[in-house]
């Protein structure tokens, strides 16, 4: 009977050495957390006074803009903003380029750079109104907190900038035009030709004044548009190490390997 038991002890000695184990790194590997927080920007539900900003009504192109302004938030240009702007990074940055002290500046930024990519990700849906998730995985729960805020602004500058490019192009085309016919009524005409050119430079007019009005009007607009949906905070808990999933995992495999050292040593034996 003994030996019958002492045969099939290899089992759960691997599986008690694979839950040891486990315990071990879960106690030792330092642990990483999340941080995410996330912004709406409704699409304006405000009628258009003049047809000179069609666009702003346009469910594809507030897509479209929703697109590009997830795109930029993670170009170089706008990282390396964000690099400059917290100290922790900075601090960061400085123990990676004395990794590569030959390295030029230029390519020690642009490598960092990567690195920090791989840190963050960003989600978005459109429609309606446009959801941009903000997800930071860091070892340190208060540099990816203040990440996740400095992407949540930029998001806020990129979206004014965005808004309101098309509505300042309209205005300067109309400006031009109006322009253009104070230009034609200069020249010698009769009067009937010339009172013809006055209509149309009020028209011009009124037409410029109703795109002043619905620029203010979407001005003041927009800024309860954009709503923080979720703010950043630090959590209690990381997301790695997963002492469940790891405790189960080290233990199963070693409860596996047991079963193989057991097979092929009574394989030998007999």
């Amino acid at each position: 009977m003994m030996k019958h038991y002492k045969s099939y002890w290899s089992i759960p000695s691997f599986a008690l050495i694979g839950f040891l184990l486990s315990i071990v790194y879960c106690t030792l590997a330092r642990p990483v957390y999340e941080v995410s927080g996330s912004i709406g920007i409704m699409r304006p539900s405000l009628p258009p006074v003049s047809n000179f900003m069609p666009e702003t009504q346009n469910r594809w192109v507030w897509i479209r803009d929703g697109l590009s302004m997830k795109s930029m938030l993670l170009q170089d240009t706008l990282l390396h903003d964000v690099l400059n702007t917290s100290r922790q990074l900075k601090s960061r940055y400085e123990m990676f380029s004395k990794k590569f002290p030959n390295m030029e500046q230029e390519d020690l930024v642009a490598n960092y750079i990567n690195v920090m990519k791989k840190a963050i990700k960003i989600q978005y849906t459109g429609g309606d109104a446009n959801v941009f998730i903000f997800t930071v995985v860091d070892t340190n729960p208060v540099l990816a907190k203040e990440i996740v805020s400095l992407l949540m602004s930029q998001l806020k500058s990129l979206y004014e900038e965005v808004m309101f490019k098309r509505n300042d192009v309209s205005l300067e085309e109309l400006q031009i035009k109006a322009i253009s016919i104070k230009h034609e009524l200069g020249k010698e005409r009769n009067d009937d030709m010339n009172s013809f050119l006055q209509r149309r430079i009020n028209a011009a007019y009124e037409a410029d004044a109703k795109l002043y009005v619905e620029n203010i009007l979407q001005t003041i607009q927009s800024k309860t548009l954009v709503k923080t949906i979720n703010n950043p905070y630090i959590p209690t808990h990381p997301i790695w190490p997963r002492w469940d999933l790891i405790i189960f995992f080290s233990t199963f495999t070693g409860l596996l390997v047991g079963i193989v050292f057991y097979y092929i040593v009574s394989r030998i034996h007999e």
